[in-house]
């Protein structure tokens, strides 16, 4: 019987009238081949199937899982949870997933560390194309792919040797397996003009491998995750190997490949002189967004309330007389030419994972800014120092205090570009003539040293309630009135005020007798919930903007 997506009019309808009685059954997934809700750490797969069967059957990433099927509501746009899908076949080394919201259908391939979509069809079409959706991902498919290659490369390496001498006359290229390592081993002659290089399996396959014309042109990353594949452009043939080859390639020689890329590091100031609008939420979900997103970040608390310090966790005192913030924060940065450098000064913060660095601020600052603002040099300190580390980081957040002082002034000069989170009430709005005269004679100031002027990425709207009326009429009207009165641009992302984005934040543990705050970042607390999405979300609008 042919599929009608009006059929499926929740989430629930998606998985039980479309995946379990249409699709699972029609690819040849019997009930013993497919899982659901299957939970791998933070991962939550709505469904999991399997090509192959494995007695007795271990549910963990070593498992040989083939398909994760993820279902959503008929309303959902699914490029919304493309990223979620990445990560769970990237993280898995799960061959294919497949996304739908009955109404649409589509497939994607793990490629290295992305994925790749390879089928998409309306819910309307499924009947009509179904013999390509079993081509790619039918059980027998799958299976009598596993079968045919027979390969088990899950774990292994492949090391690159190369002698000291390479001369003018190719021999052959031996393989070696040996306790599942594979080995290609380039004997003491080698020809300098390399076209096709083959390397043969004499037993149940044969691997043809054809490298480029100069193995100096094949990158190298010195970080590479535990089973990427090789790209297109490294190899240009393989054939009869149904399953990607996941290699680690370490080379062992003097012939290495080194390239210099100078970084680019970016410093991100968020600011608006009106409290409460969320910058110190921005800030360190941003952080922690960018910092799965592989970016080496440092975030900067110039706020003498310590709110950063506090949510990233660097507060792990009861008593004043435990403080061990007060003679290392970013007031000494500000205060000393020579010392307390961004290096010594910084600490790393467990709130997220990976691990970001921060400068804590301290409540002592407010009393120096009368001191520092008469320093010739204290304007410019930031700058100075925040350019001796610009090889360590991507990113630099920095949040501001709520004011027009002497704090944000050092923040904006310092910065390249400029969120402005709001919450788009009334004072918040009024605020932004006085944040855009601020950024004025901010930049006039940025003009005399010959520093670019801060460029704007937005107006993010921020802190905004989640009530469905609120947001289908009241927010759009909001959202057009930024522009229309201001002149500036509102960010596409929303960060919406939800409870889960509280309850990370209050997290505490109990070290001996006392209670210390240890708060994570909302996608550490529930990768999958939508407030991470929505940081998700807004990293990449910002990665994007600034060409990162």
């Amino acid at each position: 019987m042919a599929f009608n997506p009006n059929n499926c009019r929740n989430e629930s309808e998606v998985e039980s009238k479309l995946i379990v009685s249409y699709l699972l059954p029609k690819l040849g997934y019997t009930p013993d081949t497919w899982h659901q809700e299957i939970a791998f750490g933070n991962i939550r797969l709505d469904f999991l199937s399997f090509a192959t069967q494995v007695i007795p059957r271990v549910l963990d990433a070593d498992s040989p899982m083939s398909l994760v099927m993820e279902a959503k509501h008929p309303k959902e746009n699914l490029d919304r949870h493309l990223r979620k899908l990445k990560r769970y076949l990237t993280s898995l080394s799960i061959r294919y997933g497949l996304i739908t919201n009955g109404k649409e259908l589509r497939i994607y391939t793990r490629v290295s560390n992305d994925i790749q979509l390879v089928f998409q069809c309306a819910g309307q079409d499924l009947e009509s194309r179904f013999d390509e959706i079993i081509a790619l991902i039918g059980r027998d498919s799958l299976n009598f792919v596993k079968n045919q290659d027979n390969l088990e490369l899950e774990d292994s390496k492949l090391n690159l040797v190369s002698p000291d001498s390479i001369s003018k006359n190719p021999d052959n290229l031996e393989v070696e397996e040996e306790d599942s390592q594979i080995n290609l081993v380039i004997p003491d002659s080698i020809s300098e003009n390399l076209d096709n290089l083959e390397v043969e399996e004499e037993e149940d396959s044969q691997i043809n491998l054809v490298i480029p014309d100069l193995i100096s042109e094949i990158p190298v990353e010195s970080n590479n995750p535990p089973t990427p594949e090789p790209e297109q452009n490294q190899i240009l043939a393989i054939e009869k190997i149904a399953e990607p080859l996941s290699v680690n390639i370490e080379i062992k020689s003097d012939l290495s490949v080194s390239q210099t890329i100078p970084n680019n590091m970016k410093i991100i100031a968020v600011y608006h002189n009106k409290g409460g609008v969320g910058k110190t939420t921005t800030v360190v979900n941003l952080a922690a967004a960018m910092s799965k997103e592989g970016k080496r970040v440092l975030v900067i608390d110039l706020d003498s309330q310590a709110n950063t310090t506090f949510a990233t966790g660097l507060v792990k005192f009861e008593d004043e007389e435990q403080d061990d913030l007060k003679d290392c924060n970013i007031l000494q940065v500000l205060q000393s030419e020579d010392f307390y450098s961004i290096a010594e000064v910084a600490r790393e913060s467990n709130f997220c994972n990976p691990k970001i660095d921060v400068v804590p601020s301290h409540i002592d600052l407010m009393y120096y800014e009368t001191e520092l603002n008469q320093l010739d040099y204290s304007r410019m300190i930031l700058i100075q120092k925040l350019a001796e580390v610009e090889d360590k980081y991507d990113i630099v957040l920095i949040d501001t205090p709520p004011s027009l002082n002497f704090f944000a002034r050092v923040a904006l000069i310092a910065a390249d570009y400029l969120i402005i989170p709001s919450d788009l009430k009334p004072f918040a709005n009024q605020g932004l003539i006085n944040v855009k005269d601020f950024i004025k004679k901010v930049n006039g100031f940025k003009k005399q040293i010959g520093k670019k002027p801060l460029e704007i990425l937005g107006i993010l709207p921020c802190k905004i309630s989640p009530n469905l009326k609120f947001v289908q009429y009241s927010l759009p009207k909001r959202r057009e009135a930024i522009p229309k009165r201001y002149g500036l641009e509102i960010m596409d992302s929303v960060i919406y005020e939800r409870e889960d984005l509280a309850k990370c934040a209050e997290l505490f543990k109990i070290v001996g007798n006392m209670e210390i705050a240890d708060p994570i970042s909302v996608l550490d607390f529930k990768p999958d919930c939508t407030s991470s999405q929505e940081f998700e979300m807004l990293a990449e609008e910002v990665l994007v903007k600034i060409g990162k």
